[in-house]
């Protein structure tokens, strides 16, 4: 019997016991100085595939964290580098019970020689309070593409589940987990097709079993998009949709609980046009959307949430009742055109910078059955804006300031005040429609001033 590590001490920290294991250095590779005797332990064992790699094949693998074996498998065959076992987290939660956490080289347990920048990790889990649990994490990188996938279940026993907002939600016996991924492809020089698949298997997975993607990640969408784009120009076509019910994203609880699906959005922009020579600055956007506003399913006891968070008084009343009843929301599909130009004049003198622009807006939507919402809603809407942007640096040196205990030699002092007036003007009053985008619908006219 063998014990084989790339550690360096006379017992290493982690290692690898096989029966009948056979050694291969790569052909045209220079002596790895794998050392001699039956441990093979030493220095200079194995330097990295495909660069002095040592392979190794064996039956009856052990891992063994010091002299202590914890991990049992049939067979192993790779690279001496490239071992099973990636990493192990032990703890314990109140509602989860001890925990144990284990990572592992899915290729290599295979046999199976891993593709440039490929990793494929096997999760094997188990919660004492909660049951076994087991995934697939994926993930690829070449010239022109980009690929993740994420696969996790847990049978869960039943218990509670402490979410985020400090709420305690009963769970029975189930199946548990998450899917999710997204790949990108470039299709040509300047074309990009990009797919994203989302899907938690009930409300409460993100806030109480994932917590820093609950409070950081993006919009839990299924989607895909084309996006063109040449120097100062893009062109996207794009199509999401909500494939779970419910909302399972901090700020989204904070503001507001529903997912958009768009089916598809069409939008063109140009950036920063110059006109008379580079006198004026002028952006555009353009875009046609087919959409609807897809509400939370639950309660906020189901959600996890106190009632407050969405300005209701019953726990048990249904936050999709209280939006597309009381507020006067509904899940139709709406067809919306928008359009913003932007003109603007930068001017420089020295270190000051002044920036005057003038923008203007114009939405039009059919299909649409906002009196519910709001009686005085209109289909077309008009917002106008001017503002004026100004900056400049201030620079002092103070030359007899030196230290030699603080190591310091002069000291420079450099201040950029700056300061932004805004005022706009809206064709129908505030919280007039339904908000779809927040550039959208959810501006305003007033005016503001803003400065440091």
């Amino acid at each position: 019997r063998a014990m084989i590590s790339t550690s360096s001490f006379f017992v290493p920290q982690l290692s690898i016991g096989l029966d009948r294991v056979r050694i291969t250095r790569q052909p045209g590779v220079a002596d790895t100085g794998l050392g001699g005797g039956g441990s093979g332990t030493g220095p200079g064992t194995g330097s990295g595939e495909g660069a002095g790699a040592t392979r190794i094949e064996g039956e009856n693998l052990t891992m063994r964290a010091g002299g202590v074996p914890f991990f049992y498998w049939p067979s192993f065959s790779g690279e001496l580098d490239a071992l099973p076992f990636r990493s192990l987290r032990v703890g314990y939660d109140e509602e989860f019970g001890s925990e144990i956490e284990t990572t592992w080289n899915l290729l290599a347990l295979l046999g199976i020689k891993s593709p440039p920048d490929t990793r494929v990790d096997l999760l094997l889990d188990g919660f004492t309070k909660r049951g076994p649990a087991a995934g697939i994490d994926f993930s690829s990188d070449g010239v022109d593409y980009r690929t993740r996938l994420s696969a996790y279940g847990l049978y869960d026993g039943g218990g509670t589940d402490r979410t985020s907002a400090g709420v305690s939600v009963p769970v029975s016996e189930s199946f548990r987990g998450e899917l999710e991924g997204f790949f990108t492809y470039a299709l040509a020089e300047n074309l990009t097709f990009r797919a994203d698949l989302a899907w938690l298997s009930d409300p409460t997975w993100a806030s109480a079993w994932r917590l820093g993607e609950f409070d950081t990640r993006l919009e839990y969408m299924t989607g895909a998009s084309l996006d063109f784009r040449v120097k100062n120009t893009q062109l996207e076509l794009a199509a999401n949709y909500s494939a779970i019910p419910f909302v399972a994203n901090n700020y989204k609880m904070a503001s507001r609980p529903y997912y958009v699906d768009k089916a598809p959005e069409l939008v063109y922009r140009r950036h920063a046009d110059t006109l008379f020579g580079d006198s004026v600055s002028y952006s555009s956007n353009y875009s046609a959307s087919y959409m609807r506003i897809d509400v939370t399913n639950g309660t906020p006891d189901d959600l996890g949430v106190p009632s407050a968070a969405f300005a209701m008084t019953d726990p048990d009343q249904r936050v999709a009742d209280n939006y597309y009843g009381a507020a006067g929301y509904n899940n139709d599909f709406v067809t919306r055109l928008n359009t913003r130009q932007e003109a603007s004049v930068p001017l420089t003198y020295g270190a000051t910078n002044l920036v005057p622009y003038v923008s203007g807006q114009a939405t039009g939507y059919i299909s649409e059955r906002f009196d519910s919402y709001n009686p005085d809603a209109k289909h077309i809407r008009f917002f106008g804006a001017i503002g004026f942007k100004a900056n400049t640096t201030f620079v002092e040196t103070f030359n007899q300031v030196r230290s030699s205990i603080l190591d310091i030699d002069r000291v420079r002092s450099i201040t950029r005040p700056y300061a932004h007036l805004w005022a706009g003007a809206d064709s129908i009053n505030q919280e007039g429609l339904p908000i779809f985008d927040q550039e959208i619908e959810a501006i305003s006219g007033g005016s503001a001033v803003r400065a440091g």
